[in-house]
């Protein structure tokens, strides 16, 4: 019997480390969309901050572009939501509001480099920017 017993806890213990490491996965898994979803709260934030063309328009958009986003994630798409969405409606909503993010992304980076290259390319008092002072128009 004693053998009997051994071999019910090795079995027990091995049907337990996949439950386990199951559980880890699942975790690691809810952490990395986690930080993917703060990182798309972040990029709407940077593109508002590059949108608009003044101080209140700027704070305006990189205030209430991903305050838009974060109330529908919570609302519909947040693993403990109110009314979550089903499967193939939730996985569509996620995949919108990613692209929507990483498309403000590139806008606004794209917009970065151009103000950087503009002024590394024709620093003020350059040739273009003297002849635009004197009225001559090349």
């Amino acid at each position: 019997m004693p053998a009997a017993k051994d071999a019910d806890r090795r079995s027990a213990v091995a049907s337990a480390r996949p439950r386990g490491a199951r559980r880890a996965a699942a975790a690691a898994n809810a952490a990395v969309r986690f930080l993917v979803e703060l990182g798309a709260y972040a990029s709407l934030a940077y593109w508002g901050q590059w949108a608009g063309s003044t101080g209140p328009e700027r704070v305006g958009l990189a205030v209430l572009a991903p305050l838009a986003a974060i109330l529908v994630w919570s609302r519909y798409l947040a693993p403990r939501a109110p009314r979550r969405l089903g499967d193939p409606a939730a996985l569509v909503s996620e995949l919108v509001i990613f692209a929507i993010a990483s498309v403000a992304l590139a806008v606004s980076v794209i917009a970065a480099l151009n103000a950087v290259l503009v002024r590394v390319l024709h620093p003020p008092g350059s040739a273009p920017d003297a002849a635009r002072q004197h009225g001559d128009r090349r």
